[in-house]
């Protein structure tokens, strides 16, 4: 990814697979994770795209997202904490998480990018001990995930932190 890239170029580019001939990416650029990439765009984009049932229908944690832990802040665990103790709406977050309630929807955001969260509740257990994988997953997520590929990406290492 170009250096100077900002968050508006992200959203209007095509995301192809590097070729298998590119061994190296330039110094000043960072390797990452396609889930790192939707982090750290979520992280920075101008105006967070969250779809609406989002903001009205409870919140399911499926997993913790799977990006370094230099990319997570604090309160991404209070977050997380939150969501795994049961399934909260928005309102209860903004309620439940009053200090962190202007970057809510943002960290939200980022956790639908990284398939971390649904509005689905996990499929029932099946009664042999094993359960079927969660179904209903946003598809835009996935799709865009698999169009940005599954291969590792790089991304400029000077973006500013949030906090």
């Amino acid at each position: 990814m170009n250096p100077a890239a900002r968050a508006q170029d992200m959203e209007a580019c095509a995301w192809l697979r590097r070729p298998r001939s590119a061994n190296y990416a330039p110094a000043e650029f960072l390797q990452c994770s396609l889930e790192e990439m939707a982090w750290l765009y979520a992280m920075h984009c101008p105006e967070p795209n969250l779809p609406q049932r989002y903001l009205s229908k409870p919140i399911h944690l499926r997993r913790s997202p799977r990006v370094r832990p230099s990319l997570l802040y604090p309160r991404h665990a209070r977050l997380l904490d939150r969501l795994g103790q049961s399934p909260p709406s928005m309102v209860q977050l903004r309620h439940d998480l009053p200090a962190y309630a202007s970057w809510l929807e943002r960290d939200v955001f980022a956790l639908y990018l990284t398939r971390a969260i649904s509005t689905t509740a996990a499929s029932p257990d099946l009664g042999n001990g094993s359960s079927l994988p969660a179904q209903g997953l946003d598809k835009t997520s996935a799709w865009m995930l698999d169009r940005m590929s599954r291969r590792s990406n790089t991304v400029a290492g000077d973006l500013d932190p949030l906090y």
